[in-house]
């Protein structure tokens, strides 16, 4: 994602990263970006009720190795950042299916076919076969609004501005 916003013109942008992903890459970003961290959620593992590792208070790395996975994604040629997050960490996962469809994601993993990474944002609402499993390793996605330092344009500024009135009080500058 880094190198794509360095090679176009980006005044304003919201972006998922990893939060370790994010600070290696603060010295870059920050020379031409202000970042504003609007929140930071941990990763979980949404899967099936009756999956056998549902009733666990939280799932480690290494078992998520073992277990099938769907990416609910339009191709594998930009993968989510939850699925880089655990890439970049060095974690193997067993990808076995991929879909554009929240029907077919929703499928696989009624079906207790695989499970999906996701984060409190990205949970679907009143599915109730679902759990959402925390990862024992505590893994933090980080989402930013980052705003492109010097002079914007008058539509970039009137962004901002009605964007800043109604952000989350909690959302603040990190770099």
């Amino acid at each position: 994602i880094f190198s794509l916003m360095n090679q176009i013109q980006i005044s304003l942008a919201f972006m998922q990263v990893s939060e370790e992903r994010l600070m290696q890459e603060k010295d870059s970003l920050s020379q031409k970006y202000d970042c504003y961290l609007l929140s930071k959620e941990p990763l979980k593992v949404a899967m099936h009720k009756d999956n056998p590792y549902a009733d666990r208070t939280s799932i480690s790395l290494k078992k998520l190795q073992e277990l099938p996975l769907i990416v609910n994604s339009p191709s594998l040629d930009s993968l989510p950042c939850h699925i880089q997050t655990l890439l970049d960490k060095g974690i193997a996962l067993n990808l076995k299916y991929c879909s554009n469809s929240e029907q077919m994601l929703k499928k696989y993993i009624t079906q207790n076919q695989a499970f999906a990474l996701t984060t409190k944002t990205n949970i679907i609402e009143g599915y109730v076969p679902f759990v959402y499993v925390p990862i024992k390793e505590r893994i933090y996605i980080a989402i930013c609004f980052l705003v492109e330092k010097g002079k914007a344009s008058a539509c970039t500024e009137m962004f901002k501005t009605i964007f800043f009135q109604r952000a989350p009080s909690n959302c603040k500058k990190i770099f």
